[in-house]
């Protein structure tokens, strides 16, 4: 429910937003990395509560942001192939990430595995916020 009140909580925000969608984008993946870690430290219901808050409230901002930034720059008149290729890679991935880390976290344990992801969702965050800095200082 911490999750849904967060992505609830994103969809909100979102709706509001005027501009500066592509760096909510990179922002979005901040906060699930930061969400991720802080799941991987709890130890009590109330700080996993506001890590899982931290979850979907990034997720939601990244993919929704990722999706309407996918539309915003593509072609009319490819643009429903484009997201037919997007939703058949979100969701035929996501199943197969999930099964890496479940089988991971039987391995070396849930916390290793959550630290992992968050560091790797930063990392791929990081990348995306400074090549959308750099496109935005040339332009």
């Amino acid at each position: 429910s911490f999750s849904g009140a967060g992505a609830l909580a994103a969809a909100m925000l979102l709706l509001f937003a005027e501009t500066g969608l592509a760096w909510r984008v990179g922002a979005g993946g901040v906060v699930m990395a930061a969400g991720l870690g802080g799941l991987s430290w709890s130890q009590h219901w109330a700080p996993a509560a506001a890590s899982l808050f931290l979850i979907g409230l990034g997720q939601v901002t990244q993919s929704s942001g990722i999706l309407t930034e996918l539309q915003r720059r593509s072609p009319v008149h490819l643009r429903g192939r484009l997201l037919g290729l997007f939703t058949m890679a979100f969701v035929g991935l996501v199943p197969v990430g999930g099964l890496a880390a479940g089988l991971t976290a039987a391995e070396l344990g849930a916390p290793f595995t959550l630290r992992c992801l968050g560091g790797l969702m930063f990392l791929a965050a990081a990348v995306y916020l400074a090549q959308w800095a750099k496109e935005r200082d040339s332009s």
